[in-house]
């Protein structure tokens, strides 16, 4: 049975999926292995499923013995030299795209809450600078209210559960 060497703390699936076709070994820390450690697994194990922190040089590659497949629990290979592995017969792979989504999603939270000025805002509300506004600016026919109705932000919220009180509300709300 083919050996796999796991170089990090992972989700836990990850093990019990592999566990289901090959002999797994672990690093339970979740630190990153030693350059030493990583010589022995290079030499010792038939696939190893790394983490960006471990780095595939060529010296280190070059120490294998039964390795065929190095697999990166990342989008990007720039810890491992692709090109000297695939000349010492050794399949590369990564996760690509797996985080593309999210990343994006940060992104235009981030530049909002540049544009938005949400950490001044955050500052001024822990500072207890903040004035209670009444209800009516939040719940009622308020300049607030009205840009929240403007982008119809309520709207998503609205199309699921057509018979709640919360829908009829809403619906009362912005019509």
């Amino acid at each position: 049975m083919k050996t796999v060497f796991i170089t990090r703390k992972l989700p836990i699936i990850a093990e019990q999926t592999l566990a289901k076709r090959f002999k797994v070994v672990a690093n339970k820390e979740n630190k990153p292995i030693s350059h030493k450690q990583l010589l022995n697994a290079v030499s010792k194990y038939d696939a190893i499923l790394s983490t960006v922190s471990d780095k595939f040089t060529a010296d280190v590659i070059a120490k294998k013995k039964n390795l065929q497949v190095i697999s990166n629990y990342a989008v990007g290979l720039n810890n491992i030299d692709v090109p000297f592995a695939q000349k010492n017969g050794i399949a590369v792979y990564n996760t690509p795209d797996v985080v593309t989504e999210s990343t994006a999603d940060m992104t235009f939270a981030l530049l909002l809450s540049l544009i938005r000025k949400i950490e001044d805002a955050r500052h001024f509300v822990k500072k207890n600078q903040m004035v209670r506004m009444g209800s009516g600016d939040i719940f009622g026919r308020g300049a607030l209210w009205q840009n929240v109705r403007h982008y119809r932000l309520w709207e998503g919220w609205t199309s699921g559960c057509k018979k709640s009180r919360r829908v009829w509300f809403a619906r009362y709300i912005l019509r």
